[in-house]
């Protein structure tokens, strides 16, 4: 987790989701046969404004909302609590061990109500771009890569979370 964008402006989350799906727009449009760099720009300008300023506004909700969940810390400790609240070492600081948890149960609560929405949509949109990638063109098998990506993430990461609690709490991991 990138941590300085907890802190960031909306702005600087419309703007960083913008540019990074708006440039994979650009590539992915400009690198397929028969179309051009211009139009491939001009593709990758709008898809990254809308999707900067849906996503970036979402992302933005969902940074506000860990931020008030693990509380004032200094961008030091909010680092070390993003790292143990997936990874690593159980944090000797308690405040930095209670951040981590807390950003624990702050993920499993975004993760778990959309969980078989995310799975069910991921489904589809993974087998519409396998599709795609046997009749269209093979550069779909990417964005195929990508959504695999996306649904095993949805089915693996709750319990993950789960065991990664327990281990900081030192309480018996629930299924």
């Amino acid at each position: 987790m990138r941590t300085w964008l907890l802190t960031a402006p909306r702005w600087v989350h419309r703007v960083v989701s913008g540019v990074l799906f708006g440039g994979l727009m650009t590539v992915f449009h400009g690198v397929q046969d028969g179309n051009s760099w211009t139009a491939a720009v001009l593709a990758g300008l709008v898809a990254g404004t809308f999707f900067g300023l849906v996503m970036g506004s979402w992302s933005y909700r969902t940074a506000r909302g860990t931020q008030a969940a693990i509380g004032e810390l200094s961008p030091r400790e909010r680092r070390a609590a993003a790292r143990a609240s997936w990874r690593g070492d159980v944090p000797g600081d308690p405040a930095v061990r209670g951040a981590a948890v807390r950003m624990i149960d702050h993920q499993l609560a975004l993760y778990l109500p959309l969980r078989a929405f995310t799975v069910v949509v991921g489904v589809l949109l993974l087998a519409g771009y396998v599709v795609a990638a046997l009749v269209s063109s093979p550069w779909w098998a990417l964005a195929a890569v990508c959504w695999a990506g996306m649904v095993a993430l949805s089915l693996l990461a709750p319990r993950r979370l789960r065991r990664r609690r327990a281990l900081l709490t030192g309480a018996p991991a629930l299924s």
